[in-house]
């Protein structure tokens, strides 16, 4: 439900604005821009404590009838739907610092960053796509382009089918995934699921440290023949022959950075590492099965 908004509400666009330049509030639901030699531009509030993805574009046809410059205003707002309010050209802000407005006359743009995971989660917050189950309900999806059922995916896949089943919901909710009245997938952008997916994660957490003793060429000449499955990044990551910083710090994915440390003739160290090895949870998360496989 959109409300008004309440007297302190400007405030986080006015530490935005340039020198000179003031917010106010011109009545219950308009602020009023003014720069330094006097013009001054009116915005039209929109507030909303959070805006789903899914409910961007519902915004844009709401606001196709009104007049005057849209400015939405949030509790927080999440890295996708910041970017379809930018696809679809309407202004936002909310009280974390994210931030873009452009105004042609008087002349301002601000674009800004604020929190980038919400800061004060709902209670009744159905979950996130962390966790081992959820990192190979993912990939099951990312794999296989649909339009499959959660039963197929499972049976394709190997995940679970009530953790596939969770995890479209989820999706679908955010307007990521097309569902029909009995569950099937029907479409998404792979795209838009790895970016989703990866809201969720903060990289490097639960990462350990460990040297490789003969050094990083002797550690990519045995990775090839590794019996854990693994998958690389950073620099590392980077296909051969691209313009990256020589490699100093090989980061890797995998189940379980213990194990793969042994296996691969690596000392734990505090200080000095010359690889990084990052657990996945699941290695569902690492492994593809192609469809048709057992």
């Amino acid at each position: 439900m959109i409300s008004e908004t309440s007297p302190s509400d400007e405030a986080p666009l006015q530490k935005l604005l340039p020198s000179g330049w003031s917010c106010s509030r011109a009545s219950p639901s308009t602020w009023e821009l003014r720069a330094p030699d006097g013009r001054f531009a009116q915005l039209r509030i929109e507030q909303k404590e959070r805006l789903p993805p899914i409910e961007v574009y519902w915004l844009r046809e709401k606001l196709r009838s009104q007049t005057g410059l849209p400015l939405l205003v949030a509790d927080w707002l999440s890295p996708l739907t910041r970017r379809r309010l930018r696809e679809v050209g309407i202004a936002y802000l909310d009280r974390t610092g994210n931030a873009e407005l452009s105004i042609s006359e008087p002349g301002l743009f601000i674009r800004s960053s604020g929190a980038q995971k919400d800061p004060d989660p709902p209670s009744s917050q159905l979950g996130s796509f962390k966790g081992a189950g959820s990192g190979r309900a993912m990939r099951a999806l990312v794999d296989h382009a649909p339009p499959y059922g959660i039963r197929a995916l499972a049976q394709r896949s190997g995940s679970s089918a009530p953790v596939l089943s969770r995890v479209a919901n989820l999706l679908a909710q955010e307007g990521l995934l097309q569902q029909d009245e009995r569950g099937h997938i029907l479409q998404f952008s792979w795209e838009d699921l790895l970016r989703r997916w990866a809201d969720d994660y903060r990289f490097g957490e639960g990462a350990r440290s460990y040297l490789d003793p003969r050094g990083l060429p002797g550690l990519l000449r045995r990775l090839p023949g590794m019996q854990r499955p693994w998958a690389a990044t950073g620099n590392l990551g980077v296909p051969p022959g691209a313009g990256v910083a020589p490699l100093s710090l090989a980061s890797l994915y995998v189940d379980a950075p213990e194990e793969t440390a042994q296996e691969l003739g690596l000392s734990p160290v505090e200080a000095g590492a010359n690889v990084l090895l990052i657990p996945v949870g699941s290695s569902g998360a690492l492994l593809r099965r192609e469809v048709g496989e057992e």
